[in-house]
């Protein structure tokens, strides 16, 4: 045997611990996504994830999350609409941050990353729903995430479905100004992927035969688009009293009072906040003048 003093020992092998980094921590995106899996909103969270919205948060946000059972009846409802899927996506995330239940109660509503308002009120039990869907859970905070708030639905909430020309077909009291639209050409703009409001006029309607049929003459029909543009807003414009708005046209217009009490531009509100794909309706006694 070879003596144990002749054996060649060969030095064993060192191996150097990799400097600890970030990189295997969970990112922020994904810390999110854990809590939505671990509070039964997984899918929509994995659908988030994959649509780029969590790591768009920034400073911070409210995410109404549907339950996995409400996500999967709406996926299956939507099935490969992917850009149906992303308006729905950014119906349920609000730009504001960290608004609690609480929060919810108090101010009524909350404007969501599509545009499309929703509104907050109690049940009869005194809890409180968004757009009719149950809160299963609230409040609920991620410490990645301090300026997230989570709230879990039990239904998943519905973006507008119609547009604005849409809605004006639907209603038998704008003949008119849907003869104007189309007259003028601007059935495009209502129908179009940009928002507008629409401050529809009662007033069309009362307007004398012989002057509406004036108006449709070729000669009169820059009157008839200075008259509409008086009447258009661009953006989704809700009436919130104290705001100010301002028409295609050029005209300011100022929001004053409330309730029943509401005016535009000095005229009186009688329906506000009909929500279209791709705007909003008020409809409002009398009009903002012609000529």
């Amino acid at each position: 045997m070879t003596p144990v003093a002749s054996m060649r020992v060969r030095p064993l092998p060192v191996h150097r611990a990799a400097p600890l980094t970030p990189r295997g921590w969970p990112s922020r995106a994904s810390s999110l996504l854990l809590r939505l899996t671990a509070q039964g909103a997984g899918a929509f969270g994995r659908a988030l994830d994959e649509g780029g919205f969590l790591d768009e948060l920034g400073s911070g946000a409210t995410i109404l999350a549907p339950s996995d059972e409400a996500f999967s009846e709406l996926a299956e409802c939507l099935g490969h609409d992917r850009a149906a899927m992303l308006r729905s996506l950014r119906l349920h995330v609000s730009p504001r941050p960290g608004l609690t239940v609480a929060d919810l109660e108090r101010r009524g509503r909350l404007d969501s990353m599509l545009g499309q308002r929703l509104y907050a009120d109690l049940d009869d039990e005194g809890s409180v729903r968004v757009d009719g869907a149950q809160l299963l859970q609230t409040d609920l905070r991620v410490a990645s995430h301090p300026g997230v708030v989570i709230h879990i639905l039990d239904r998943a909430l519905a973006p507008a479905e119609f547009d604005l020309l849409e809605l004006l077909h639907l209603s038998d009291n704008f003949g008119r100004l849907l003869h104007a639209c189309e007259v003028l050409d601007m059935e495009a703009l209502l129908r179009g992927s940009l928002p507008y409001t629409l401050l529809a006029p009662r007033g069309l309607m009362t307007l004398p035969t012989w002057e509406w049929h004036e108006l449709l003459r070729p000669a009169a029909r820059p009157t008839l688009e200075t008259y509409l543009h008086r009447h258009i807003v661009p953006g989704r414009s809700y009436l919130d009293e104290g705001a100010r708005l301002r028409s295609l046209g050029g005209q300011r217009m100022d929001v004053e009072g409330a309730g029943a009490r509401l005016h535009v531009g000095g005229r009186r509100v009688l329906v506000r906040d009909v929500e279209a794909r791709n705007g909003l309706i008020h409809v409002i006694d009398g009009s903002f003048g012609i000529g």
